[in-house]
């Protein structure tokens, strides 16, 4: 832990602030220049719009401490990074969800509630690397019942079990997404 803790007033010392939309990342902004860096327990991923820059970070935390460039990121956290002329290929695998629902309903209410969640993680990742994406976000629904349900705050005796699902959605709709289309 207190090796963690050095490794963070390091970065701070370099200028980096922390993501609040994620404890793992770390972004840095001097003039055009952008690099991030994502750490996760003893694993580091560096990224930026100067090689340069990310070499002068990579070479001060050497100072610091021992570290080990093992090269471009091709394997993390699940997600696999491929190389292409035009750039990094990102892919990663989703798991199906081992939860028994009560309805059809209830499914797709759970779904859009999830959906809502990564939509406003996501637009919070985007800023943290200084693109502000146009809001509110495109949220198609083909469920009438759902998109019955999502803007009215009158619940219905059938709705009562996804109660929290139904404020978490509404409450961002209007602001990040945009399920009506």
């Amino acid at each position: 832990m207190r090796m963690f803790v050095k490794f963070l007033t390091a970065l701070k010392k370099f200028g980096f602030t922390k993501s609040e939309s994620d404890n793992s990342l770390y972004t840095l902004r001097v003039q055009t220049t952008f690099v991030a860096i994502l750490i996760y327990v003893d694993d580091i991923i560096f990224t930026g719009s100067s090689e340069t820059v990310i070499s002068d970070v990579k070479s001060y935390l050497h100072t610091q401490f021992k570290i080990k460039d093992l090269g471009p990121v091709k394997y993390f956290l699940g997600i696999v990074v491929a190389r292409a002329a035009e750039g990094a290929l990102v892919s990663w695998k989703c798991k199906k969800k081992h939860t028994i629902y009560r309805s059809f309903a209830e499914a797709e209410y759970r779904a859009m509630a999830d959906t809502c969640c990564e939509i406003i993680w996501l637009v919070a990742i985007l800023k943290d690397f200084h693109i502000h994406p146009h809001l509110p976000i495109p949220f198609h629904c083909d469920s009438k019942f759902n998109i019955y349900i999502a803007p009215s705050p009158v619940y219905h005796e059938r709705t009562k079990h996804i109660e929290i699902d139904c404020h978490l959605v509404r409450a961002n709709f209007d602001n990040v997404c945009n399920a009506w289309e």
